[in-house]
């Protein structure tokens, strides 16, 4: 079986994720392949600001951090 390149590993990673080995994600993002956005949070899109990436990812941030969670809303 033929080993797979860094960069078609990068690709077929979401754009938000919590990283299963920190260690290899720390280096990936020391070297400019992914980027921090915060504790155990990194993306794949480099170009994007990080606040309007959080915005427009605000549910999958939130099921990363806090996984089984049901968010409601009530509206009287």
């Amino acid at each position: 079986m033929a080993a797979r390149s860094k960069a078609s590993k990068v690709q077929d990673l979401p754009e938000v994720f919590r990283p299963q080995d920190a260690k290899q994600a720390s280096r990936a993002a020391a070297s400019g392949e992914i980027r921090r956005l915060a504790r155990a949070l990194y993306t794949t899109n480099l170009d994007e600001p990080a606040e309007r990436l959080i915005a427009r990812r605000w549910a999958q941030v939130a099921a990363i951090y806090f996984p089984g969670a049901v968010i409601v809303d009530r509206v009287r």
